[in-house]
C-alpha cells in the first residue's frame, strides 16, 4: 500500500521546488512551525487527539497520516490543502465528504480506517490511485463511475469480508490499468473484456465467478488469479500466476 503511494509522491516532488516535513509520533499539531510554505508533511504513527480549527496549506501537495489508534478527523483538517495530489490516511474516522474541496488529488489511500459518505468519491474527477485496506467499506457507489481516468484500483482486507462491485461498475472505468482486489469479490469477469488498457491484475475468485463463456483473458503483462484461495499481496510486477484450490467440476453427457 505504502508503495503505492511512494511511488507517485516520488514523481511530484521530483518537479518544482519542494519543501518538506516528516515527523514521527507527535502528541499534538506542531502549531509552533510555520507549515503553510510545506510542499509535503509525513506524520508516522502520529498520536494527535486534537486538530486546529482551522488549516491552510496553499502549496501542500503530499500528506501522510498515519496512526495505531482510531481518531476522528474533521472537514478542517484538509479544507485548506486546496492544491493537494496524494493523501495517505492510517486510522482515522473520516468523512469522504471533506474530498469536494481537493478535487485536485491524484492518489488516495486509506489504511485501517472508518469511512463515511463514499458516494462523495465521485467528486474527484482526476483521482488516478485509489486504494482501500482493511476499511469498512464493503458496498462500492454507482458514483465511482465518474472517475474516467482512474488507473489503479486496489482493495485489501486481512479478513472474511466481501467487497461488492455495482454490475457494470469496472466495465465503464475505461483507464484501468492495474487491478487488484485480494478478498472475497463478485467481481463479474465479463466486464474485464472492456478494460482494454489494464496490465496488471490481482483476483481472488471463487468456482461460481470463473470462467464464463464471455470471458477474454485480457492481454496482461502481470497477473495472479487465485481461484478459491486467499490472496493476501500484490505480486511483484513480472509475476504470471494461476492458482486452483478446491476445485470440481462435473462432464454432462
Amino acid at each position: 500500500m505504502h508503495d503505492v503511494v511512494r511511488d507517485f509522491a516520488h514523481w511530484i516532488t521530483s518537479t518544482g521546488k519542494n519543501i518538506f516535513m516528516v515527523k514521527e509520533g507527535l502528541m499534538e499539531w506542531p502549531i509552533s512551525e510555520r507549515c503553510e510554505s510545506r510542499t509535503s508533511i509525513s506524520f508516522w504513527n502520529s498520536k494527535i487527539n486534537i486538530f486546529p480549527e482551522k488549516l491552510e496549506f496553499p502549496e501542500l501537495k503530499i500528506l501522510i497520516f498515519t496512526r495505531k489508534t482510531l481518531v476522528e478527523v474533521a472537514i478542517a483538517f484538509v479544507k485548506g490543502m486546496k492544491d493537494l495530489r496524494v493523501l495517505l490516511l492510517q486510522d482515522v474516522i473520516f468523512s469522504l465528504e471533506v474530498l469536494k474541496f481537493v478535487t485536485n488529488l491524484r492518489t488516495l489511500c486509506l489504511v485501517n480506517c472508518e469511512l463515511e459518505n463514499i458516494s462523495s468519491l465521485g467528486n474527484l474527477k482526476n483521482l488516478e490511485i485509489l486504494a482501500f485496506s482493511d476499511t469498512n467499506i464493503y458496498e462500492l457507489p454507482e458514483e465511482l463511475v465518474a472517475l474516467r481516468g482512474l488507473k489503479s484500483l486496489h482493495f485489501f482486507y486481512s479478513g472474511s469480508e466481501q467487497i461488492n462491485f455495482p454490475p457494470n461498475l469496472l466495465s465503464r472505468l475505461t483507464s484501468l490499468q492495474q487491478l487488484h482486489v485480494t478478498c472475497e469479490n463478485n467481481v463479474n469477469l465479463s466486464e474485464l473484456n472492456s478494460l482494454s488498457r489494464l496490465t496488471a491484475l490481482s483476483l481472488r475468485v471463487s468456482t461460481a465467478q470463473c470462467f464464463t463463456e464471455k470471458f477474454v483473458f485480457p492481454k496482461l503483462q502481470s497477473y495472479i488469479i487465485a481461484i478459491n484461495e486467499d490472496l493476501q499481496f500484490i505480486p511483484e510486477l513480472k509475476l504470471r500466476t494461476l492458482n486452483i484450490g478446491r476445485f470440481s467440476f462435473h462432464l454432462v453427457h
